[in-house]
C-alpha cells in the first residue's frame, strides 16, 4: 500500500511546477472583440406562428378524416385491374 501511496504523492507532486499558457496579445484582442459583437435576434410573428399551427392541424384533421372515410370494397369486385392487382391483399381482411 505505501508504494501506491508514494506513487500517488509523486504523481500530485509533479503538478507544482505546471503554469497556466499565456495569452497571446492577438488573441487576447480577438476574444475581447467577440463578446462586443451584438447578435442580431430574430423572432418570428405570431402570425405565422397561428398559421403554421393551423395549417398543422388542417393537415391531420384531413388524414384522420381520410382514415375514417376510407372503406374497402364490400364483397363485390372492383371492375379496375389496377385496383384488384395492387390492393389485392385489402380484400382478405
Amino acid at each position: 500500500m505505501e508504494n501506491k501511496e508514494t506513487w500517488i504523492n509523486k504523481t500530485l507532486e509533479s503538478f507544482n511546477d505546471f503554469k497556466s499558457a499565456e495569452v497571446s496579445p492577438q488573441l487576447a484582442d480577438r476574444l475581447y472583440k467577440a463578446t462586443l459583437v451584438k447578435k442580431d435576434i430574430r423572432t418570428i410573428g405570431p402570425m405565422v406562428k397561428w398559421a403554421v399551427a393551423a395549417s398543422i392541424i388542417l393537415l391531420a384533421g384531413l388524414n384522420v378524416a381520410s382514415i375514417i372515410n376510407f372503406r374497402k370494397p364490400s364483397g363485390a369486385e372492383i371492375a379496375n385491374p389496377v385496383y384488384n392487382e395492387y390492393f389485392s391483399y385489402l380484400s382478405e381482411f
